[in-house]
């Protein structure tokens, strides 16, 4: 039976678990590589990274950033199914994979993997002990532990079978390992070595190993046990044990810093134990729809989050801290729910336990001392009585009686005999408020009867007001609300007529009140004082004369307009409940700290008159999905400072990278139109969608808050040096100190200098002198352009003679002799197809060498890559039916860059005087064409495995002579030297300015 009723209670509470607003689940929808996370770790900077099965991730509360293995890129990690994430030191983890151990670097993303011997082998560390001396790991792939020390990394076999269960001490380097199905290995630092048999089951499968006070506990995919070689296996209490029966799935557990124990239970969910291996709290994590739930890991981060990874489901946040209010709601592991959890109000039942009145819900009692919540049990009449009853609004007179009921009823049950001592129904309706004396008022279109009770016996007694009861009667509708303050004046409230007070039986006047005001509650503050939450926001009124002395609204902070109730917390401060949460307000600083669903409220709605104020000093506030308890006083707050972190530095558009994976401190703008982006992370995982952070530029602006994912942006800065400091803010308000991000310097430029002026007057003075002088010298620069340009045209001239002469003298020649050749040939009745065939190839030849001295004597230059394809496409001409082999080197694709007309035509008759005499003197069979550009230079070179050596002939302007001057002519070195492979390699090299001659 008692497992039945835990899985049916475990069913709703899986079902209500969107309630539970401190459980966060990340997943591929949010940016995660893969939605199996098989560790988690957060870094000293304050990073949580994440392990999964398809790559590596970094959270900073708001993004993810992912690293993968690429097979192009040595630097990236090893393989994508990471095993498991540990910090080396401050700027490097140590990243475990499948097929091996990396070191990753975090400021730069780069990888360096550390073998460890056979590759089959290598793979799948878990770290056992990380010290600034060694790295202790260990694999089951191998069975084997891996010692990493500033000497080297030793692989030490173990000599075992493979074990998936182990836990190391690190203070006394004990190694305790599951082995097999049963079996306990302990292999302590002295080098003993010790077994013992489990008690496991034939049906279950060990899954952690915990260490405890003398003894360990067992997780097991049947269960859970505590064993010791003392006590053998013992079980554990029914409530832990009902969450671990039954559930053949994966269990692990971690002890998070104050020692409490947490176990992730796949199928299930996460359970806190206290000392005593009893239930403190249970998170089932997500729905029965979303089932299967298998669990993976479990960790904490330095904010007291705890970090639950899966497989399937992505990695869970649950942030107990956050939740700063006692609370009953769906979803928190209620051995009981009431049938509606929307709250009437409260009543002191007695001593430890108080009275809860739910729509629909019935009665229960809630224990303080338990936190339980338990159906009220009453005798048999009084639960007939109370059958289709809505014991609305319950209160406690001063005799201990507790009134509550409807519109047409009223009730009263003694909780000593715990039944029903008073009933009264009035069919013309009736409203009732607790006098200043403490007995019940009703008052009814009858009259108006204070309720004495004594010995648990009432009896109403009529208090004379025959103007009021007059006055209600001809209005045919009792008023909704009704509060007594302690001078004993009357406030009625209705839906649809304005607030009313009444003073010994005659109307007195209130406020100013507009209409519409209606009041929600009613609390005095000592005689003096009156504080009433409405629909128009907080008013304070002077208690004797009802004048309104303070008004507070949404404009001075209330989360909302319209407020429920509110309680002192005992130190002249107060909590109020609204539509939107809870409130707490100090009156001496008018100050509002506001508390919403992230905090812990039941929901940010609360109801009218469920307030209560227990004997135990501790606040209730009901809700339309339970009800929250907590001590009154300030709520503790999150202590943990917030980090800001830089992620990404953009100035003038283009990104600032990292020098060393170090952000830059400094970094200069230009003076006028300048733009600067800073992306920050703010690290606080409490609950991150609060997290913010304020900046501003010291001695130029003001501090600024936004939320974490906006970037700091700044534009136009004047010239000066500006240093931008930064602070976190946690989600509770808590401020780091102010940090310097970075310093920028904006020089002031000459022109805009007072210097400038100076100089701008002795400047026009010079424009007046040189204006006199312009006309003289216009004539005269007229004068030396026609001769420039008559000396430019005379220089093209002789070179395209040269070149005619080069290129032609001796083709024109060869054909003459052929065709005198060819004519004797002729007369004597010889073959002449030889000799005219090659008459045909050379006058081809000299057609072909005519256009390039036609093209490269064009003044007009071109593009860079048109030449690299003539010279291309010339050593394909040139070497064809050689047997030579041409390969090139261009790069990809051929770039775009305009040649003046100088460098275009250096280029090319280098390249094809080079070509021409590999064709004629190397002999070789390959001749490889490279040519290479970046930033600031380029490189052509032409290498041949022939020969290696090259005969310079002596015709002028021929040879190697003649490409030195075509180089020297545009600014190059050329270089003639045996190539690295053999034969002989003809290298150009200059400077990017030289292409634009």
């Amino acid at each position: 039976m008692r497992s039945l009723a835990f899985l049916s209670h475990f069913l709703l509470a899986t079902l209500l678990t969107a309630q539970q607003t401190e459980v966060i689940r990340y997943d591929v929808d949010q940016g995660l590589p893969q939605s199996m996370v098989n560790h988690v770790l957060q870094d000293r900077d304050g990073f949580i990274w994440l392990g999964t099965g398809d790559g590596l991730a970094r959270f900073d509360g708001h993004r993810f950033v992912v690293y993968k293995h690429d097979t192009r890129d040595t630097s990236s990690i090893s393989h994508n199914a990471i095993w498991s994430v540990s910090e080396r030191d401050a700027r490097h983890l140590w990243i475990g994979t499948r097929s091996g151990l990396d070191i990753l670097d975090r400021y730069t993303g780069r990888a360096t993997h550390i073998p460890a011997g056979d590759p089959a082998t290598d793979g799948c560390w878990w770290p056992l002990s990380i010290t600034p001396e060694r790295s202790l790991f260990y694999s089951p792939l191998n069975a084997s532990l891996l010692s990493v020390t500033a000497e080297g990394e030793e692989r030490i076999p173990m000599g075992l079978s493979p074990s998936y269960v182990m836990h190391y001490d690190t203070l006394t380097g004990t190694l305790t390992q599951v082995l097999g199905r049963d079996t306990l290995h302990t292999k302590r630092s002295n080098g003993t070595v010790s077994y013992s048999l489990l008690p496991v089951d034939a049906t279950e499968r060990i899954t952690d190993l915990i260490p405890m006070a003398g003894r360990w506990l067992v997780l097991t995919t049947g269960g859970g046990w505590t064993w010791s070689l003392s006590e053998g296996r013992r079980t554990l209490p029914a409530t832990a044990d009902a969450w671990l029966s039954g559930t053949p799935g994966t269990k692990r557990g971690r002890v998070d810093t104050r020692g409490a124990l947490w176990l992730a239970i796949s199928g299930r969910g996460v359970i806190v134990l206290d000392s005593s291996l009893n239930v403190e709290r249970a998170y089932p994590l997500v729905p029965l729809s979303e089932r299967p739930l298998n669990l993976t890991n479990i960790t904490f981060d330095a904010q007291g989050n705890t970090w639950v990874g899966s497989d399937g489901k992505g990695v869970f946040r649950i942030a107990p801290q956050r939740i700063k209010f006692g609370r009953c709601m769906p979803g928190q592991g209620a051995t009981w729910e009431p049938r509606s959890w929307f709250v009437r109000g409260f009543a002191q039942w007695d001593e430890h336990r108080v009275l809860v009145s739910f729509y629909q819900g019935g009665l229960a009692l809630f224990d303080e001392r338990s936190n339980t919540l338990a159906p009220l049990e009453l005798e048999r009449t009084t639960l007939k009585s109370l059958k289709d009853a809505d014991f609305q609004h319950p209160r406690n007179d001063r005799n201990g009686l507790i009134w509550g009921g409807d519109l047409f009823q009223v009730y009263a049950i003694d909780p000593v005999p715990e039944h029903l001592v008073y009933e009264q129904h009035t069919p013309m309706g009736n409203s009732t408020a607790l006098g200043k004396d403490g007995d019940l008022l009703v008052l009814t279109p009858n009259g108006l009867n204070a309720m004495r009770s004594n010995g648990g016996i009432v009896a109403p007694e009529n208090v004379r007001s025959p103007r009021l009861v007059d006055h209600y009667g001809r209005n045919g509708r009792n008023p909704e609300r009704f509060f007594v303050t302690p001078t004993g004046t009357l406030l009625f409230g209705q839906a649809v007529l304005p607030m009313q007070a009444w003073r010994h039986d005659s109307l007195v006047d209130i406020g100013p009140l507009l209409p519409s005001v209606r009041f929600t509650s009613i609390v005095p503050q000592g005689e003096a004082h009156l504080w009433a939450t409405s629909n128009d926001g907080l008013y304070r009124l002077n208690a004797h004369d009802l004048r309104i002395t303070g008004h507070w609204t949404i404009h001075q902070g209330l989360p909302d307009q319209y407020l429920y109730g509110m309680l002192p917390d005992g130190e002249g401060a107060w909590w109020i409940s609204s539509n939107k949460g809870l409130s707490h307000f100090d009156p001496a600083t008018e100050r509002f700290t506001n508390y919403g669903i992230s905090d812990g409220l039941q929901s940010t709605e609360f109801n009218s008159h469920a307030y209560f104020r227990t004997r135990s000093g501790r606040l209730y506030f009901g809700g339309v999905n339970g009800f929250n308890h907590f001590a009154p006083g300030p709520v503790v707050k999150d202590t943990v400072q917030a980090r800001v972190a830089l992620i990404g530095l953009i100035a003038q558009d283009s990104a600032v990278a990292r020098s060393s994976g170090i952000w830059p401190t400094t970094l200069e703008l230009p003076y006028g139109r300048n733009h600067l982006r800073m992306d920050l992370a703010v690290l606080a995982f409490g609950a991150p969608e609060l997290a913010r952070y304020r900046y501003r530029i010291a001695g130029h602006t003001a501090w600024s808050e936004h939320t974490a994912e906006r970037p700091i942006e700044i534009t136009d800065l004047p010239a000066g040096t500006y240093a931008i400091e930064v602070m976190g803010i946690n989600p509770d308000g808590l401020e780091s100190a102010a940090t310097t991000l970075l310093t920028v310097h904006v020089p002031l430029p000459f022109r805009a200098s007072p210097w400038a002026s100076v100089l701008g007057g002795g400047l026009l003075v010079a424009v007046i002198a040189g204006a006199l002088l312009l006309y003289y010298r216009q004539r005269t620069r007229r004068a030396m352009e026609r001769s420039e340009q008559e000396l430019k045209e005379l220089r093209i001239r002789a070179r395209i003679a040269q070149d005619l002469h080069d290129d032609l003298g001796s083709g024109l020649a060869r054909i003459s002799a052929l065709s005198h050749t060819t004519a004797r040939g002729l007369d004597r009745g010889e073959d002449i197809h030889a000799p005219v065939g090659k008459l045909t190839n050379l006058s081809q030849e000299l057609m072909h060498d005519l256009r390039d001295v036609v093209w490269t004597n064009d003044p007009r230059g071109g593009p860079l890559a048109e030449v690299l394809l003539r010279i291309k496409e010339h050593l394909h001409d040139l070497f064809e039916g050689t047997g030579t082999r041409c390969t090139f080197h261009l790069p990809a694709p051929l770039p775009e860059r305009p040649l003046g007309a100088t460098a275009k035509r250096a280029l090319y008759l280098i390249a094809k005087e080079a070509a021409h005499n590999a064709r004629k003197y190397s002999e070789a069979e390959e001749v490889r064409f490279t040519f290479a550009i970046d930033d600031a230079h380029f490189t052509m070179s032409l290498m041949d495995n022939g020969k290696g050596h090259i005969h310079q002939p002596t015709t002028t302007g021929h040879g190697l002579h003649n490409m030195q001057d075509r180089a020297t002519e545009i600014g190059c070195t050329l270089k003639a030297l045996p190539g690295t492979h053999g034969g002989f390699e003809v290298i150009l090299d200059g400077a990017l300015a030289a292409l634009d001659l």
